[in-house]
């Protein structure tokens, strides 16, 4: 048996903190994403001249002629500090909540192992008193 499968024997036992993990580290990149993608169409639509046409939505989506994405759009237009503060807004609940799921991550991450740690000391201490003396003389 090599050494990375009597190691990877170890996680077994925490295999769904291991799953949230996943799930943190996942949030934590979905956040970043959404909090960089979406500062660029705002900060185009504040610093536009008042009468100029900007495009918050790429141009793949806008050519659905979705009517939702249109109306947010004229509305945006519209009501340029209204968006800039809502945007604001979930820009801080974005970062609210990549705080929790990176604390999440560090605690998940922790937990893991100092739990492995413990485990493999134990087998090992273990394993120790199962030898003889003789092992211990030799050496």
């Amino acid at each position: 048996m090599s050494t990375l499968s009597r190691l990877l024997q170890y996680l077994k036992p925490h295999r769904w903190r291991i799953v949230g993990l996943v799930c943190c580290m996942i949030g934590i990149a979905i956040l970043n994403f959404l909090t960089i993608g979406s500062l660029q169409p705002v900060i185009a639509l504040l610093f536009a001249p008042q009468n100029a046409k900007v495009s918050l939505v790429p141009t793949s989506i806008a050519n659905l002629h979705i009517p939702i994405i249109m109306n947010a759009e004229a509305y945006a237009m519209d009501h340029r500090w209204k968006v800039f503060f809502i945007c604001c807004g979930i820009l801080v609940t974005a970062g609210f909540f990549r705080f929790l799921f990176a604390y999440g991550q560090e605690f998940i991450i922790q937990s893991i192992s100092e739990r492995l740690m413990m485990n493999i000391r134990k087998d090992l201490y273990g394993h120790m008193h199962t030898l003889s003396l003789k092992y211990f003389t030799q050496k």
